[in-house]
């Protein structure tokens, strides 16, 4: 059930999955395919699994410039695109 239930939830917009996250009283944070892991998981076990946090170390700190080259370490929150 849950590949042919995980094809279907991948033609879904995130803003869909999260409606559907919120009916089913289940967290609506997070990217598209923790979105969908987290409803076929509800639906195959009755429990909410809650998005991952992302360690401190992990995380750009808030004005800091991080030049890029090949050694750079892709920090949370540091780079975007355009």
């Amino acid at each position: 059930m849950s590949s042919d239930l995980k094809k279907s939830l991948l033609f879904f917009h995130v803003d869909e999955l999260k409606e559907l996250c919120t009916e089913l009283q289940l967290p609506n944070n997070g990217t598209k395919i923790l979105l969908i892991e987290r409803i076929i998981h509800f639906l195959e076990t009755g429990k909410i699994i809650s998005a991952p946090r992302i360690p401190l170390i992990s995380k750009a700190i808030k004005g800091h410039f991080y030049p890029l080259s090949p050694d750079t370490l892709m920090l949370n929150g540091s780079y975007k695109t355009i």
